[in-house]
C-alpha cells in the first residue's frame, strides 16, 4: 500500500472498513503501517474517502451500519495516532451532536416527532463511538451537550413498540 496505489485500490479498503467491521482493529494496523513511511498519501485518502462515506451514510436514506462503521473506525484511529483526538471531537462529533441539537429545537410538535429519531440516531452514533477512541475522545463540552440533548428531547410512547405490555 504504497503512495501510488490507485484511487482503485483506496476505495476498495475504505469499503472493506465499512463493510466488514469487525476487522476494524487489523485494518487500523495497515493503514498505521503505511502512515508510518515517508509519504502517508494513503492513508489520508482513506481518512478522507471514510469521512466521505460518514457524511453520506448520515444523511437521508443513508446506511445506519455502514455511518457506525466508519465512525468508529474513525475513532479508533485517534489511539493508533493517525487522527488527533481534538480534531476529530471539533469537527465531527460536535458537528453531529449540533445537527442533532437543531434539528429537535427547530421544528414544532409534529414535525419535531417525526424528526426526533434521526436526532436520537445522531447523538447515539457520537456517543457510540467515544469508547473506540478512549480517554482522547473524552470532552467535557461534548459529554454536557450530548446530557442536555437527552434531557430536553420529548419523550414519546408508542403503544405499538409495546405489543406484550
Amino acid at each position: 500500500l504504497k503512495s501510488d496505489s490507485s484511487p482503485r485500490v483506496q476505495s476498495m479498503f475504505t469499503r472493506c472498513v465499512v463493510q466488514v467491521h469487525v476487522k476494524g482493529p487489523l485494518y487500523g494496523v495497515l493503514l498505521g503501517m503505511t502512515r508510518g513511511e515517508e509519504d502517508s498519501t494513503f492513508a489520508d485518502a482513506v481518512i478522507g474517502q471514510l469521512l466521505d462515506c460518514l457524511y453520506a451514510e448520515v444523511g437521508v436514506g443513508g446506511d445506519a451500519f455502514k455511518a457506525e462503521s466508519a465512525l468508529r473506525f474513525l475513532a479508533s484511529l485517534v489511539g493508533l495516532g493517525l487522527l488527533k483526538g481534538t480534531d476529530l471531537v471539533e469537527n465531527v462529533l460536535m458537528g453531529l451532536v449540533e445537527l442533532a441539537e437543531e434539528l429537535l429545537a427547530s421544528t414544532d410538535d409534529g414535525v419535531a416527532s417525526a424528526r426526533q429519531p434521526y436526532s436520537d440516531f445522531l447523538v447515539r452514533l457520537t456517543l457510540g463511538a467515544l469508547p473506540f477512541g478512549g480517554k482522547a475522545l473524552w470532552d467535557a463540552d461534548l459529554l454536557r451537550r450530548c446530557e442536555k440533548y437527552i434531557q430536553s428531547r420529548p419523550h414519546q410512547r408508542f403503544p405499538s413498540f409495546r405489543p406484550f405490555v
